[in-house]
């Protein structure tokens, strides 16, 4: 009697960790972007991948990535896919060429059910956008789906939504102004340069203005061996 009981209690373990694994089994996949960092109105080409990173028995069937608000109208194309997989741009659903307007969001799917992907199997996609006006960080959502149709179980996304830090270029250097004359302007032959007192100010391509570090061995030409 005891045997049994014990048989009983080891079998209803074993059913009990089957079915707490295949429970944890659950729908996941993994996304990235690169590059990670622009420049506000700097155009750029993304590339953005999807993993299919956990161990269901749900194949991931399409994605759905929206797009920050403040990028301009992507240009969106597949680049890649995992071997017999074919994947293609969203069609239906609002999408056209892979991008619905009114939601801002982009669309992929797999050709047909048998190019859904698998554990660990991947798409590769390139989009060409103009970054936002405003500096911040911008989170590109995906929403892995099991369906083509853009519907049915969301994978949860093991890895952070992918994020792109957009920030100003620092401003370059657009005119130079001699603001104050050097204190010493008349030479006599010998003489060497003396710059004290210059002021020289710069003018930045985001119209800010600020004083220049300049130092005798910027100056050419100068020469006081022969008299003018």
């Amino acid at each position: 009697m005891k045997k049994k009981i014990f048989f009983i209690t080891v079998f209803s373990l074993l059913s009990f960790l089957f079915f707490v694994s295949t429970s944890l089994a659950a729908n996941s996949a993994a996304a990235t972007i690169s590059p990670t960092t622009a420049s506000t109105t700097q155009s750029l080409t993304y590339t953005y991948t999807v993993t299919n990173d956990g161990a269901s028995t749900a194949n991931l069937g399409s994605v759905e990535i929206q797009l920050p608000t403040g990028f301009g109208t992507p240009s969106v194309s597949i680049s890649s896919a995992s071997p017999t997989r074919t994947w293609v741009l969203g069609s239906s659903n609002g999408y056209v060429n892979g991008f619905n307007s009114t939601t801002g969001k982009i669309g992929i799917q797999a050709g047909s059910s048998l190019s859904k992907l698998d554990f660990d199997e991947f798409v590769t996609i390139q989009v060409t956008t103009t970054a936002p006006v405003a500096s911040n960080s911008y989170e590109w959502t995906a929403s892995p789906e099991a369906n083509i149709s853009f519907s049915g179980t969301i994978f949860t996304l093991t890895s952070p939504q992918p994020t792109v830090n957009v920030s100003a270029p620092a401003p370059t250097l657009s005119s130079i102004v001699i603001t104050t004359p050097a204190t010493k302007l008349e030479y006599i032959v010998g003489d060497t340069l003396d710059i004290s007192g210059l002021v020289i100010t710069g003018t930045y391509s985001d119209n800010s203005t600020k004083n220049e570090t300049f130092l005798v061995t910027d100056v050419t030409g100068f020469n006081s061996t022969n008299i003018a």
